[in-house]
């Protein structure tokens, strides 16, 4: 069971600092990278991107068990996006993957997590330059990624194949969309 007292938000910055939590209020451990979002697997290994602080100045996921006592235990430490700026992510159903936004570089970085939560980087994938993609959104059938292109003004639509772990572009809705608007926010069904 997840502990209820994780001490932040799910999509709140916690700026050099690492959660610990117990029994007993929830505490910052100093000292580790930018950890700007969080999620869970359903097999409750936390998933994190770190959106500073990485060796070699990019951006990142990691993933964490939670060992005896509630405390965290880092599994993959520093797994690069391969891309700047990570923003948002989305873990699919199932837990077996998870896609970020890297809005400095335009792309979609595709993970996939093990049954331990080892993460492996599979794929980056692009909609077009300058499309800068903050929020992403995952069908509940898991066959379809959303994601909002605030750069743009646009949502890109990919379809996700988990057999073949792909990311495929089938199309961008703009309708409606002004570019650089400040545009957040974004759900699938």
């Amino acid at each position: 069971m997840v502990p209820a007292n994780l001490g932040c938000s799910q999509r709140g910055p916690i700026a050099d600092s690492k959660v610990v939590w117990s029994a007993a209020p929830p505490k910052l451990v100093t000292g580790l990278h930018c950890r700007i979002e969080t999620a869970f697997t359903p097999g409750e290994v936390l998933l994190v991107t770190e959106a500073a602080g990485v060796p070699g100045g990019g951006t990142a996921e990691s993933s964490d068990s939670i060992a005896g006592g509630g405390t965290l235990q880092l599994i993959s430490g520093s797994v690069p996006t391969q891309g700047a700026a990570a923003c948002w992510s989305v873990v699919t159903g199932d837990g077996k993957f998870k896609v970020v936004t890297n809005a400095g570089s335009s792309t979609e970085a595709l993970f996939s997590v093990s049954s331990s939560g080892q993460l492996t980087f599979v794929s980056s994938t692009s909609a077009e330059p300058n499309t800068a993609p903050t929020d992403t959104a995952l069908t509940t059938n898991g066959l379809f990624l959303y994601a909002l292109d605030g750069g743009a003004g646009s949502i890109s639509e990919f379809r996700f194949d988990e057999s073949s772990q792909t990311l495929t572009l089938i199309g961008r809705i703009s309708d409606g969309l002004t570019a650089n608007s400040g545009l957040n926010g974004l759900a699938a069904y």
